[in-house]
C-alpha cells in the first residue's frame, strides 16, 4: 500500500479508476444472475445503485489516502472516475460485443445519467471525507469537529 501512497496522483487515481471499472463490470456481471423474484424488482435496482455509490465512494477515499485534496486533485478524480471509467466501459462493451458505433451511444439513458450522478456525489462526499480527516489531524486532542 506504501507504493500507492507515494506515486503521483493522477497515476494513482488512473490504477484506481481501472480497479473500480474492474470490480463495477465484475459485480454487474454477478448480479445477472441475482434473482429476486419474491420481493419486487425495483429492490435490485435500488441495490444497485447503493453498489455503485459504494463502489465508487471507497475506491475514490482509497485514492485521495493521506493527501489533502487539493482543486487538481478533485478535477483529476472527477475527470479520471466519471470520463475514464465509461471509456473503460464502452471499452470492454467493444472489445466483447463489437457493436457498431452508433449502438455504443443508444446504450445512454436517463439510468446512466443516474449513475454519473451517483458517481459525482460519491467522489465529492469522498472529497469532503478527505478534507475532514486532514482538518480533524490538525487540531488539538478534544477539539475534532466529530
Amino acid at each position: 500500500m506504501v507504493f500507492f501512497l507515494t506515486m503521483p496522483f493522477p497515476l494513482r487515481a488512473f490504477l484506481f479508476t481501472l480497479l473500480r471499472s474492474f470490480v463495477i463490470i465484475i459485480a454487474a456481471v454477478a448480479l445477472n444472475q441475482f434473482e429476486v423474484s419474491p420481493l419486487p424488482d425495483w429492490i435490485l435496482s435500488l441495490f444497485v445503485y447503493a453498489m455503485h455509490f459504494s463502489i465508487t465512494f471507497l475506491f475514490a477515499v482509497w485514492a485521495l489516502a493521506g493527501r489533502l485534496p487539493s482543486r487538481g486533485h478533485v478535477i483529476w478524480l472527477f475527470v479520471l472516475f466519471l470520463v475514464g471509467g465509461t471509456a473503460c466501459e464502452m471499452g470492454l462493451y467493444v472489445f466483447l460485443a463489437h457493436p457498431r458505433f452508433t449502438d455504443l451511444f443508444r446504450g445512454f439513458n436517463l439510468q446512466s445519467l443516474v449513475l454519473l450522478a451517483l458517481y459525482a456525489i460519491a467522489i465529492t462526499l469522498a472529497v469532503q471525507r478527505a478534507r475532514k480527516q486532514n482538518r480533524d489531524k490538525g487540531m488539538p486532542e478534544g477539539l475534532s469537529g466529530g
